[in-house]
């Protein structure tokens, strides 16, 4: 899906490149924005779950999302339910000089999130701030829940980087010439249950190697 999605949009972006050319004269050139609906955004995430959460020797391991659900869209934030899931999980909690190895065993927690992201182009780099929210009451958790519980609230409002990962050139033949388009990210903004990619496609002519010389018979 993911793979797919990123061959629409550098078409998307070669069909701009030839329509914007023809009407360079008349109109000044812009960047083409790609549009993607809250399902669209879904069905994206669906294909990299289940997914291990690693934020290092502080959290407890084998911790995975399961499930998101419910995705909504606004402006420059994401709002969802999420599904924490774990089995044979252990933490190391320091007090002072000494650790306690701490035996959590199942977990298995849903909650509600919201997160705050900003883009930034020259570094390549979504950041995003979660925000937990109804986690399910106390009562209802069980002895694993109730220690993640307040490690996930404690996560809350830290930024967190997520690198964006480069699109390929797309190499095409247009008449008689090779192309080379290459593609970046401008802006990423969010609003109506869309989110918004501006991105800046790149031309250049793509030359062929010269023919390598073969040695001269004996």
């Amino acid at each position: 899906m993911m793979r797919r999605y990123c061959v629409l949009l550098v078409m998307a972006c070669f069909i701009f490149i030839l329509a914007d050319d023809a009407v360079a004269k008349e109109k000044p050139t812009r960047n083409p924005t790609v549009m993607i609906p809250a399902g669209t955004m879904s069905s994206i995430i669906k294909e990299i779950l289940p997914f291990k959460i690693d934020l290092g020797k502080h959290f407890p391991k084998n911790i995975w999302i399961k499930s998101i659900d419910d995705l909504k869209i606004k402006q420059d934030k994401f709002f969802f339910r999420v599904l924490i899931y774990g089995e044979n999980v252990d933490h190391a909690l320091k007090l002072g000089d000494q650790t306690i190895n701490l035996k959590i065993g199942k977990v298995s927690l849903r909650y509600r999130c919201e997160a705050a992201f900003r883009f930034d182009p020259a570094k390549g780099i979504l950041y995003l701030t979660p925000n937990v929210k109804d986690i399910t009451s106390q009562a209802d958790l069980g002895k694993g829940n109730m220690i993640l519980s307040p490690l996930l609230e404690a996560m809350s409002d830290i930024e967190y980087p997520i690198a964006i990962q480069k699109i390929e050139p797309l190499i095409t033949r247009l008449g008689e010439k090779n192309l080379s388009i290459k593609i970046d990210i401008a802006k990423v903004y969010s609003g109506n249950d869309m989110l918004f990619v501006e991105v800046v496609p790149k031309v250049t002519e793509k030359k062929p190697k010269p023919p390598t010389k073969q040695p001269n018979a004996p």
